[in-house]
């Protein structure tokens, strides 16, 4: 597996990387600025041919609806969306500051339990 994080803007390699990808996954924060992105993904998809694709909530906060507006949004422009929602955990940050994953810190915690799941729906 490759993972080539690109621009969310069409440029040549963005539509270049899409254009040979198996999967492309956008991962968004529940915020504006990333949703406004989308417009430009989509249109290096459909330049790319439309390969397979989805949307990945990232950082979305514990509390409130945000994360499922930006799905709704998401969905209506088109989109498939991952059942999978990544919130702001702590787990996350505190791992990343001794160099482990929210798994290795944390492996029973609600971000472990997230990745999984991610994981198993991607079938990686």
């Amino acid at each position: 597996m490759a993972i080539i994080d690109t621009a969310g803007k069409s440029t040549d390699a963005a539509i270049a990387a899409a254009k040979v990808a198996d999967r492309v996954l956008m991962p968004i924060q529940p915020q504006l600025f990333d949703i406004e992105t989308l417009h430009n993904v989509k249109e290096v998809l459909t330049l790319a041919g439309n390969p397979a694709s989805a949307v990945i909530i990232n950082r979305a906060a514990v509390q409130g609806r945000r994360h499922e507006e930006t799905q709704e949004v998401a969905v209506s422009m088109g989109f498939i969306v991952a059942p999978v929602v990544l919130y702001q955990r702590a787990a996350h940050g505190d791992a990343g500051n001794i160099g482990q994953t929210a798994a290795e810190y944390e492996p029973k915690g609600k971000a472990a339990m997230e990745m999984a799941a991610l994981y198993d729906y991607l079938e990686i």
